[in-house]
């Protein structure tokens, strides 16, 4: 079973993308993915008692500028955070330990993110997908993450599982 831990952009920032370009790139919705990994889904509930342990305090990301992303995806990089680094690193940690740390997981890490998944993460937000470039448009700089998401893809559609509050500084 494939998964997803995702944060997502602020309403007011998914609604003007929306309304621009009709709808999201993402079954989920617009979003910034923390790791995409495959996992037996026997034990969903011991996952997401898992991720429930991560602990980091809220925080705000900066979206940076519009850019290319795997040949056919427009997307906003998010400017380099510690906060959300230390998110995605504690992420790929838990994951890493609930499955046992196998090469074979590890392995698939590595195909996912593109080569060492702790250094190569680039997190962005894609909103629109396609051989034209859309548009660009002005948007709000600074949103506020209080919260990330797990989703697992049934039926080729993600599917939200289950939602993480992260703490209050």
């Amino acid at each position: 079973m494939k998964y997803l831990t995702y944060i997502r952009p602020t309403q007011e920032f998914e609604r003007l993308v929306l309304e621009l370009y009709g709808s999201s790139a993402s079954s989920l919705g617009l979003h910034c993915t923390l790791l995409r990994f495959d996992m037996d889904n026997h034990n969903e509930s011991g996952l997401i008692k898992c991720l429930s342990g991560v602990m980091t305090d809220m925080f705000s990301i900066s979206l940076s500028e519009f850019d290319i992303f795997d040949k056919e995806s427009f997307v906003v990089k998010i400017s380099f955070n510690d906060n959300l680094h230390s998110l995605h690193k504690q992420i790929v940690e838990r994951v890493r330990a609930y499955n046992g740390y196998t090469a074979e997981f590890d392995q698939m890490l590595e195909k996912h993110c593109l080569g060492n998944y702790l250094d190569s993460y680039h997190p962005h937000i894609t909103f629109s997908r396609g051989k034209n470039n859309p548009d660009t448009f002005s948007f709000e700089k600074e949103m506020f993450i209080d919260k990330f998401y797990l989703a697992r893809k049934e039926n080729c559609a993600w599917e939200e599982v289950s939602c993480f509050k992260l703490c209050r500084k």
